[in-house]
């Protein structure tokens, strides 16, 4: 798996945004395991509606 030196963070809105894949990639993780770690938080659930959202990619070969 290969690190990125910089981290993907855009800026929509003036909210900073990141994939948990470019997370994945930039700590050299597992994708599947920062996924299992973001559900695992243990936060309320105001929290996580504010700062986690899931999304579907289309991806085209």
């Amino acid at each position: 798996m290969r690190t990125q030196l910089i981290p993907q963070v855009s800026v929509t809105n003036g909210v900073p945004m990141t994939t948990s894949r470019a997370v994945a990639s930039y700590f050299g993780k597992e994708h599947n395991k920062v996924l299992r770690s973001v559900r695992n938080l243990e936060c309320s659930q105001k929290f996580s509606q504010d700062n986690f959202r899931s999304a579907k990619y289309l991806i085209i070969y």
